[in-house]
């Protein structure tokens, strides 16, 4: 077995050290940046390609960074990619991989450093749990890497307790009933997967079938919901073909059909498919500072874009005369407008519609402050130019959960006048290559 010292330059979104040699790009599981490795450089990945698999033999140096992963699961398990790698060293590649964004625009301003302060490890309080069938039984995990092969898991570190116990007793109800679950090739099975969600204070679990329950089944299942305090017991039934994790409407088995969750000292009622932060904690640090910068303005309307559950839009009717929240998906817009009557704003209201088809509407209004919280495929070029036609001294907090996103929106918008005055990446998935971007904007 041949071997080759490898000098590992740098590490990729799969959590992949990088290493060059004789015009090769080598991907090397395991690997941090700095590292000198030997290595077995396997056939490029496709015919013609320089990218090649490289595989470990033996470390000649290693980072000082470098640390034992606290999960067994962290070599196969496909959740987390940078367990192996101390916090400090994550939040710097993660700042770099902002930078090389910005520089990529022509944008030269630093972001700011990342806050260092210790959280609780137990930090993603939703999680999605798949099935397969094995040993004649069903069984519950993760994907691994770059793959839909499952691995079973018993407990995430990541996560509170209740989902892997909760996890564990369903487990034991599928077979008991000997159910089967959903095979993505022959298309058969009943269970596809499961979504729990922690609100602090109430819980909420979601499962997803390709047929409808028994009623002895159902009965067996909220048993379970009550013997681990779950509020709002859901399922749905998804029969189509193809690996598409949840379908569309649910039915509730117990309980409400909403939990209601704890975020920055409000109140929200969540449903199963609204959209709300995974992590409590850096939700908080990314809310409060893109509000803060919205700053106050008692006669003059702030909007939040792709408002969600409304959290900040609540958020910022403390400021402002009035708050308008746009969302596409109705379902979280019920919810919103449920939010601002629990806790009690009377000057908070809610679009339900394509953003595209309002924004131009609300140029001409009042508006002084907007925060706008879109999907990975971020605001868009002709929602960026609505943007630019504000008139008027404007503030903007923008969060991209896409730095190719925010490569493609925030030349659109420095080229309407708006001026960045600063940019804070937010930890939002510790452990993972993910990073949340906050950038601050205003015009005149």
């Amino acid at each position: 077995m041949d071997t080759k010292i490898l000098t590992v330059s740098s590490i990729n979104d799969k959590g992949e050290g990088l290493a060059f040699t004789e015009g090769k790009e080598i991907f090397l599981d395991n690997a941090l940046p700095g590292e000198k490795v030997n290595a077995v450089i396997g056939d490029p990945f496709a015919a013609g390609s320089k990218r090649c698999p490289g595989k470990v033999v033996s470390f000649l140096t290693q980072s000082e960074d470098r640390r034992e992963p606290f999960c067994p699961y962290f070599k196969d398990c496909g959740g987390c990619q940078l367990q192996h790698w101390s916090l400090k060293a994550q939040h710097q590649y993660k700042k770099e991989q902002i930078k090389a964004a910005l520089k990529s625009c022509k944008i030269t301003l630093d972001p700011e450093d990342f806050a260092d302060e210790d959280r609780p490890q137990i930090c993603r309080y939703k999680t999605i749990r798949y099935f397969k069938n094995a040993d004649g039984k069903i069984k519950a995990g993760f994907y691994k890497k770059r793959s839909h092969d499952l691995i079973e898991v018993d407990k995430c570190a990541l996560e509170p307790e209740w989902f892997c116990s909760f996890l564990q007793d369903l487990t034991e109800l599928f077979n008991s009933f000997s159910l089967k679950a959903y095979d993505e090739i022959t298309h058969n099975g009943l269970i596809r997967n499961v979504m729990l969600r922690d609100g602090k204070p109430q819980r909420l679990a979601l499962i997803c079938t390709t047929d409808l329950l028994s009623e002895d089944l159902q009965k067996s299942l909220i048993k379970l919901a009550q013997k681990h305090q779950i509020n709002s017991l859901n399922y749905l039934v998804n029969d189509a073909k193809g690996n598409r994790i949840l379908g569309d409407k649910s039915i509730v088995l117990f309980g409400n059909e909403y939990m209601q969750a704890e975020l920055c000292g409000h109140l929200f009622n969540v449903r199963p498919h609204a959209f709300l932060q995974v992590n409590p904690y850096a939700t908080f640090e990314l809310y409060k500072k893109a509000v803060a910068w919205c700053g106050e303005n008692k006669s003059a309307l702030a909007l939040d874009l792709c408002c969600g559950v409304g959290t900040m839009s609540l958020l910022l009717a403390a400021h402002f005369k009035k708050v308008i929240g746009v969302e596409i998906v109705e379902e979280a817009v019920a919810a919103a407008k449920e939010n601002a009557r629990l806790n009690k704003y009377d000057n908070v209201s809610f679009i339900a519609s394509d953003l595209k088809k309002v924004l131009s509407s609300l140029i001409n209004e009042n508006v002084k402050a907007v925060i706008a919280d879109p999907a990975r495929a971020g605001l868009g070029e002709a929602n960026c130019r609505a943007l630019n036609r504000f008139k008027g001294e404007v503030k903007l907090a923008l969060i991209f959960c896409s730095l190719t996103a925010l490569k493609r929106d925030l030349p659109i918008l420095l080229k309407g006048g708006w001026k960045i005055h600063q940019i804070q990446g937010v930890d939002m998935f510790p452990h993972s290559t993910h990073v949340e971007t906050l950038v601050l904007l205003a015009k005149k």
